[in-house]
């Protein structure tokens, strides 16, 4: 999945994304909230609504994606 906007770790159970950051999903979170392994190993949560199944699907900052 990739990060369409940035968002900042509130608490020690939660990771920081930059927007077009690459992540894995991995088991757990719930309906707000998606698990994730970043590539530093990294994990944590991050609310589902930050994210997007492939890269450039909402990101439209006029870029590549």
């Amino acid at each position: 999945v990739y990060a369409l906007y940035d968002y900042i770790a509130a608490s020690e159970t939660e990771v920081t994304i930059q927007k077009g950051q690459e992540m894995n999903q991995v088991e757990g979170g719930n309906d707000e909230w998606m698990m994730v392994c970043l590539s530093d190993g990294s994990i944590g949560c991050v609310p589902r609504t930050y994210v997007s199944p492939g890269l450039g699907v909402g990101l439209r900052d006029g870029g590549d994606a």
